[in-house]
């Protein structure tokens, strides 16, 4: 199953070498939406602005 994540500082380490605006807007919850497969302690994630998408973290078939 896939979360929106509201508190996305659980996510900031997995994008840490990323330096796309797009991605800050995410993580600051400015603009776009942050998803996970896990809500507690996630392993990867989707960065999601329009039609953009970034995934970050270890691979996972959700």
């Amino acid at each position: 199953m896939v979360f929106d994540l509201h508190d996305t500082s659980t996510v900031m380490r997995l994008f840490d070498d990323w330096q796309e605006t797009l991605i800050y807007s995410c993580l600051q919850t400015v603009m776009g939406k942050v998803f996970v497969t896990k809500s507690n302690n996630p392993k990867s994630a989707l960065a999601f602005v329009d039609c953009f998408g970034f995934l970050a973290g270890d691979p996972n078939l959700e």
